[in-house]
Order: structure tokens, then C-alpha cells, then sequence
């Protein structure tokens, strides 16, 4: 049994070289798993977003997180990782333009995760298992496919909110049977709406399920939680209440940094109060995935930043004495200051991102095991911003959502209160500021909410150039990778502007 299930491996990887062979071919002689555990053995290999930092980092490099720094140093050196990033930077009109090595690998990493969760949707009605094992293996193949669709139309295609039902999002592929046609791309309502219905489906399943065995499988509360984010960028209020709710109700838990007093050691700091999401350790984490480590080949903050200084004289750093600069946000009394972020090079002035997963002992990796976690602080900011934006305000209840939250982050802290605010709309943007604050270098919220919090203008300096993403700029949208597009026709492209510095 193990080599048949080995070979569907082996057959799924070879079926996915190209994702648009993906949507257009499948193995003629793909040998299906036969019992539950081998479908989830295939879906977790297969389906778990396992290096989503190594394939998406470039969307931090978007953001106004980041800034590149030129350190002014007497060195030839060139730095490839600028090189590498040059393009995503500048909002260039086709990122896979840089030196010639960099492609978008994203879109096929997504669809080949949908791929492994469609095949086990189709195999779970006839696999060996109990009622319970087969509605937890359905429920985490939905939760899969639902995550996917979220990740492609946020990245290629207009946000929710800023397009119309019928306007063009992604391909839809809900099979993995063998097809010659080519998949054209499907309407937003048809995108949203397969979202909607896969993660409500996840739930239904999930529910009945027996409980994960750990904190790196798909669960009932890691689904509440993905489900409160669907309805949030969709703009029905009620139900990221509904199901934001029902997961505090399960899972309330923070951990509480208002009292560290240690600056972790960006290189070789150990578990504790020196690791904010060190797994084993934090009460919010509820799921976790992603199991790529190493700065050379993670493709996190920390891979196209991480340089030697003296190397090169240009290397990234988290933006800070920048216009609108991510670690300015920050009061000096707020703890993820120092808990987020180092200054290994203070001389350098540059800073860098230790989010939480990725500054660990080497002894320690094994019980680290995730560079994204789905945790209990994004649904307070979630509820909270709900709250603001229905179409009945409950601000009091926004603002205690906040304060629960930020009674844990902050030394010395003092309660928000309705009269801080002039009005709902200085509350829902000091909420969306305060998802920067929480959410920065996580699964690539930032990048996410600019699309749907109105796509504002940013700047980003090279050298003597400053390149400018204007509001509303047609570059929030990504172009598909050129192979996909050569290869399916009804690809209709996406127009990202050409980039020229002002």
C-alpha cells in the first residue's frame, strides 16, 4: 500500500510542472490512496501551503513594511537578493523580469495544494474509514481549496471590494480528471461565491470530526478563523462576527508580552519570551504550516534581506525613518517593537523582521516546525473592525475586542474608549493600523488588506529614483506568469502599468 501511495505522489508532482498543464491535464494512470489516512497523508504532503514564504515573499517586498537601504559602504559587491527583488519592489510591469532567474512561482504552488485537495474531495466517498475520519478529511480538503482560491484572487485579480460580480478573477479547476480544455478565467461572484461555499463546507465537516491530533493539521477552530476572514474582506460584517465569535468562544487565548523586559538576540535566540510564536509554547496558534527553514532558501523577510555587512551596501530592512515607516508605528511602552524586530546592524541603521517563527536555535527547530500560524490575535482585530464597519456600528464592543487585545502587547497599558475616536471611520483606521502593527510579515496581510482598504498610494526609494504605486494603481493586481499565459490563450492577461521612477 505504501508504494501505491507513493507513486500518486510521485504522478501528482509530475502533473503539476506547469500550472497551466494543471488546469488542462492529469495523469492518465494516477493510482488513487484507498483509505482516509492515506488521503490525508497525501494532502498534507501535498496541499499544505508548506512553503507559501518561499513562493510568495515578494508580496512583503510590495508592501511599505520594507525599505532599501543603500549603507553607503566602499564594496563592488553585488547583492543578488536586490537583484532578485529589484522588480517586486518597483512595482514593475512583469515581476519575472530582474535578472533573468526570477519566476513567479505562486500561482502553480496554489494550484498544485488545490489539485491534492480536489483529489481527496473525489476519493473520499469510496475511502476506508469511519464517518468521522472521512467528514475530518473532506473538511480539511475543503479548508485547503477554499485557502487557495482566497491566496489567487488576492493576488490576481481586483479586490472584493473594488470590483463588480462579474469582473474576471482566477481559473476555477474543481476536478483532477484528465481534460483537454483550456480554463478561462472565472467571474468574481463565481470565485467568491466557491470560497464561501468551501469554507462554510469545511466547517460542517470539521465540527463533526474528531479533534486534530496537533497543532499542524487543518481543525474546526483553524477553519472559524479562515472563515471570519473570508466574510471580512467580503464585507458581510455579520457573518465574520458570527464565526469570529464562535471561535473566541472556543479559543480566547493571547499570549501576554506587556512585561518582557529581554531584547531577543536576532541569531540563536532560544524559546520563551525570546520567540513570540515558537509553536509549543504560544496559546493563540491554533494551526500551523509552513515548514521551510534557512535563510538562503526560505524566501521570507529574512532572505532577501539577510546580507553581511560589507558585503553589499544595499540590502532591505523593515521601513523605519521612512515616510509612512512600519516601525515608527509603534509607542515605546508596545512590546512587539521589540519583540518583533532587531537591529543586528545598528551601525547600519537597518532593521529586520524576526517574526516570531523563523529566530530559533538550530536545537530548537524540530519544535518550531511553521512559518505561518493562524492565531487567536487576528480574529480580535477581525471582530473588532467588524464591529466598526456594520451597518450598525457597536464601537463599544469594537474598542473592547482592541483593548483585549492590546492589554497584552503593551506595558503600562490604558484602555481605549469611544471619546479617543471622532468618529467610526478615525476608529476603523487606527483598527486597520493596528493590523499592521499585529499582522506585519504574516502570511502576507499587508499586502492583502492595501488591496482592500482602498489601495492608497505608496512610495518606495531607489537609490536617487522614487518609484510610486498611485491609489487605486492597476499594479495592486498582478499579472499572471507569462508561461501560463503562453500556454492557456483563454488567460486573459491581467494590464500592469510599465514602472518608470518620477
Amino acid at each position: 500500500m505504501k508504494k501505491i501511495f507513493s507513486l500518486s505522489l510521485v504522478l501528482l508532482l509530475l502533473m503539476c510542472t506547469s500550472c497551466g498543464k494543471f488546469l488542462e491535464e492529469s495523469s492518465q494512470d494516477l493510482i488513487r490512496p484507498q483509505n482516509v489516512e492515506h488521503y490525508k497523508e497525501l494532502l498534507r504532503g501535498e496541499g499544505y501551503y508548506k512553503t507559501i514564504q518561499r513562493e510568495g515573499w515578494f508580496f512583503d517586498v510590495m508592501t511599505d513594511n520594507i525599505h532599501l537601504m543603500d549603507l553607503k559602504y566602499p564594496s563592488t559587491t553585488t547583492n543578488s537578493v536586490d537583484q532578485r527583488a529589484r522588480n517586486p519592489y518597483q512595482w514593475a510591469q512583469n515581476l519575472e523580469i530582474t535578472t533573468g532567474t526570477f519566476k513567479d512561482g505562486f500561482y502553480q504552488f496554489v494550484y498544485k495544494n488545490i489539485l491534492a485537495a480536489n483529489s481527496c474531495l473525489e476519493g473520499a466517498e469510496e475511502a476506508t474509514g469511519t464517518t468521522q475520519e472521512i467528514s475530518s478529511l473532506k473538511g480539511q480538503a475543503y479548508f485547503i481549496r477554499a485557502y487557495g482560491y482566497f491566496l489567487l484572487a488576492n493576488a490576481y485579480a481586483q479586490a472584493y471590494n473594488e470590483s463588480n460580480d462579474e469582473d474576471l478573477s482566477v481559473p476555477i479547476k474543481l476536478t483532477s480528471t484528465p481534460t483537454l480544455e483550456q480554463f478561462a478565467r472565472a467571474t468574481r461572484k463565481e470565485v467568491w461565491s466557491l470560497i464561501a461555499s468551501d469554507i462554510e463546507d469545511a466547517i460542517s465537516e470539521l465540527s463533526t470530526a474528531k479533534d486534530a491530533k496537533n497543532l499542524y493539521e487543518v481543525n474546526y477552530k483553524a477553519a472559524l478563523l479562515l472563515a471570519s476572514r473570508i466574510y471580512l474582506f467580503m464585507e458581510d460584517y455579520e457573518k465574520a462576527i458570527k464565526y469570529g465569535e464562535k471561535f473566541i468562544d472556543l479559543h480566547p487565548n493571547l499570549r501576554n508580552i506587556s512585561n518582557y523586559t529581554s531584547v531577543p538576540n536576532l541569531l540563536g535566540a532560544s524559546r520563551g519570551d525570546k520567540v513570540f510564536l515558537y509553536v509549543p509554547d504560544n496559546p493563540e496558534v491554533v494551526f500551523a504550516f509552513g515548514t521551510t527553514w534557512d535563510y538562503a532558501s526560505c524566501g521570507s523577510h529574512l532572505f532577501y534581506s539577510y546580507q553581511s555587512v560589507g558585503a553589499s551596501n544595499l540590502n532591505y530592512s523593515v521601513s523605519k525613518g521612512v515616510k509612512g515607516a512600519l516601525y515608527d508605528m509603534y509607542d515605546v511602552k508596545d512590546k512587539r517593537r521589540s519583540t518583533w524586530f532587531g537591529a543586528p546592524f545598528l551601525t547600519a541603521g537597518m532593521y529586520l523582521a524576526r517574526p516570531y517563527h523563523t529566530i530559533m536555535k538550530i536545537s530548537d527547530l524540530d519544535g518550531c516546525k511553521s512559518t505561518h500560524n493562524f492565531r487567536s490575535g487576528e480574529v480580535y482585530l477581525t471582530l473588532a473592525e467588524a464591529y466598526a464597519r456594520k451597518s450598525n456600528p457597536d464601537v463599544a464592543k469594537s474598542i473592547q475586542y482592541l483593548n483585549v487585545l492590546r492589554q497584552n502587547r503593551i506595558n503600562q497599558y490604558v484602555n481605549l474608549a469611544p471619546s479617543d475616536f471622532s468618529n467610526d471611520q478615525k476608529l476603523i483606521e487606527f483598527i486597520w493600523d493596528e493590523r499592521r502593527r499585529e499582522l506585519c510579515f504574516e502570511e502576507f496581510h499587508r499586502w492583502w488588506d492595501l488591496r482592500r482598504i482602498g489601495q492608497p498610494r505608496l512610495e518606495h526609494e531607489y537609490f536617487d529614483d522614487v518609484y510610486v504605486l498611485a491609489e487605486k494603481d492597476p499594479a495592486y493586481i498582478l499579472n499572471f506568469p507569462k508561461s501560463e499565459v503562453e500556454y492557456s490563450p483563454k488567460l486573459v492577461q491581467n494590464q500592469r502599468p510599465v514602472r518608470n521612477p518620477e
